[in-house]
Parts: C-alpha cells; sequence; structure tokens
C-alpha cells in the first residue's frame, strides 16, 4: 500500500518529551497515524527510563537508544543477559489491554 512500513520518531522529539507538550503530542500524532495505516513505530535516541515510560504509554511499538544499549553487533547481542532487553520484556508483561501493543527493541 505505501512505500514504507515504519514510522521512526526522531530523538529530538523523545528528548524533550517530557518538557515540551508540542513533542509529547508530535509522538502521540505519529503513534495515531501509524495504527491507521496499520505500520509500525519506533522511537529514536530512548535516554532514560522516563522517556521509555511515557513511550510505552503513548503506544510506540519499538525503541532504540542508550537505555536499551550501545551500538552493537548482532554477534555481540545476548538477549539473556541484557538490561534492554529485560526491560522491554517488563514494559510488555505489564501493558494493560489487548490493544497495548508488545515493545520491542529496533535494531
Amino acid at each position: 500500500m505505501f512505500p514504507f512500513d515504519n514510522i521512526k520518531v526522531d530523538k529530538s522529539f523523545v528528548q524533550s518529551l517530557e518538557t515540551r507538550p508540542a513533542c509529547a503530542a508530535i509522538v502521540a500524532a505519529a503513534v495515531t497515524l501509524a495504527k491507521k495505516l496499520r505500520i509500525t513505530t519506533t522511537a529514536e535516541g530512548v535516554e532514560t527510563l522516563e522517556q521509555f515510560n511515557a513511550l510505552v504509554s503513548a503506544g510506540i511499538d519499538s525503541a532504540q537508544g542508550y537505555l536499551l544499549d550501545r551500538p552493537m553487533l548482532v554477534t555481540d547481542f545476548n538477549a539473556d543477559n541484557h538490561y534492554g532487553h529485560r526491560l522491554l520484556n517488563n514494559a510488555a508483561a505489564t501493558a494493560s489491554g489487548p490493544s497495548q501493543p508488545k515493545l520491542r527493541r529496533a535494531v
């Protein structure tokens, strides 16, 4: 249908999510648009637990950023011993209702 299957929310919006209401509105609008188009969303530049929790609440599908981990080779990633992986699993486990997407780590 569209030549894209994901909307990425730029780190500038993520980093100002808690201090600028306009950034929170942009994140919410991106999530709403993506759901209507039946595509996924990815938040870039997630550095704090507060940002992460706000994005989970907003309905973001996946996240990237130093909170989850530093950039690395795929071969170096060990999900069983990885803080970001556990954080995402906990968020998914505590998500309420069937409309809440399972948040995942974007690679």
